[in-house]
């Protein structure tokens, strides 16, 4: 329940309860800025109530699947750590998408017990065939550039060069099959 107040301060006061006991938090609001002709915003706390992080099910060969991470498990904590949103569980997917490769160890209620199930990263096939066909046709690139210098046609040009090196990319992309055969 959400009781709608008055306030004229800066910061707002806002008291909640989470596991039996009650706690105080101030929050900024924000006030979304507004167009001439519209009328002013209200200042919004833009938070949401607490949801259970339940997973809805898992991909074959993927790490929640390694993990053991079954439909209906609800994630209650992440590395020790309570959570309250599905907006956690995301969070952490995109920070272990877009850095460093970290085990993650997730508290999961299954039933009536929980269990800690220890999920690792990977980087996505795609996103690997991408940097080995990238490696691939940087090594033929450099073989067809050191011919064509033997044979004075150089590509003097950065455009030229880039655009080649584009084509050998997009070649290897449509026969992937033989990206893991060469060294």
């Amino acid at each position: 329940m959400w009781r709608v107040i008055t306030s004229q301060n800066t910061n707002l006061t806002i008291r909640y309860s989470r596991d039996g006991k009650e706690e105080v938090a101030y929050a900024a609001p924000y006030k979304r800025p507004t167009k001439w002709y519209e009328r002013k915003a209200l200042r919004q706390v833009l938070i949401g109530p607490a949801m259970k992080p339940i997973v809805y099910d898992s991909v074959t060969n993927s790490p929640a699947a390694a993990a053991g991470l079954r439909r209906g498990d609800e994630i209650v904590a992440m590395n020790g750590q309570k959570i309250y949103s599905p907006e956690a569980v995301a969070h952490a997917e995109e920070t272990m998408t877009n850095g460093p490769i970290k085990p993650l160890v997730l508290t999961v209620k299954r039933g009536t017990e929980e269990i800690e199930k220890t999920l690792i990263p990977e980087k996505p096939l795609a996103e690997t065939v991408r940097e080995r066909t990238e490696l691939i046709a940087e090594r033929q690139l450099k073989a067809v550039e050191q011919t064509m210098r033997l044979e004075d046609q150089s590509v003097k040009d950065a455009t030229a060069a880039k655009d080649l090196r584009r084509q050998f990319v997009e070649e290897l992309l449509r026969r992937p099959a033989r990206l893991w055969d060469e060294k």
